[in-house]
Parts: structure tokens; sequence; C-alpha cells
């Protein structure tokens, strides 16, 4: 539970620095999104948004992380991800020339 206080705190925050330390956070444990409760990784999707849409060049950062989101066995993170309203996808997949709306 501590853990989700703190990445709540640090992405939702609006300080560069709280998000810088939210992002390292992120780097640091992109591998163990798959097994983070289902609000946690809802927090994760909302961070790479923010991230992605300050710096669209960051978006392949965090590809892998979104497709482990896409794969979630949580309905409700599944349908964040898949939001065609909020990421932007062309008929090849993933169109990386334009930044994510997540």
């Amino acid at each position: 539970m501590c853990l989700v206080h703190a990445l709540v705190g640090c992405a939702c925050c609006s300080t560069q620095a709280s998000q810088e330390r939210a992002v390292a956070f992120l780097t640091d444990n992109l591998d163990q999104v798959a097994s983070y409760s289902d609000s946690l990784q809802l927090i994760v999707l909302e961070l790479i948004r923010k991230v992605v849409r300050s710096a669209p060049l960051d978006k392949s950062k965090y590809i892998r992380c979104i497709l482990t989101l896409f794969n979630s066995p949580s309905n409700a993170v599944t349908y964040e991800v898949r939001n065609p309203c909020k990421l932007n996808l062309s008929r090849k997949g993933l169109d990386m020339r334009r930044p994510f709306s997540i």
C-alpha cells in the first residue's frame, strides 16, 4: 500500500521533480508492472500519458509497458489502454509518428 501512495503522490503532483521521481521509479520497475494491482496499473498508465504528452519522443520507452497493460487481466485496465480516443492507433498497430493521446 505504501508503494501505491508514493506513486500516486509523485505521479499526480504538478511539480516537475515529483513527476521525475515517479518516472524514475517506473523506469526501475517496468518489469514488475504486470504484477501490480489494478489501481496501481491505472496509475502507471496515467503517468505514462502525462510523460508522453509532455515529451512525445519518450513514447518508445513505454511501448513494452503499454503492451503489458494491454494484456492485463483487469477489465478496467484493458479498457483504459484499448480506448481508441486515448491511444493513437493506426491500422498497422501503434503509430510512432504521433504522440500517444493517453
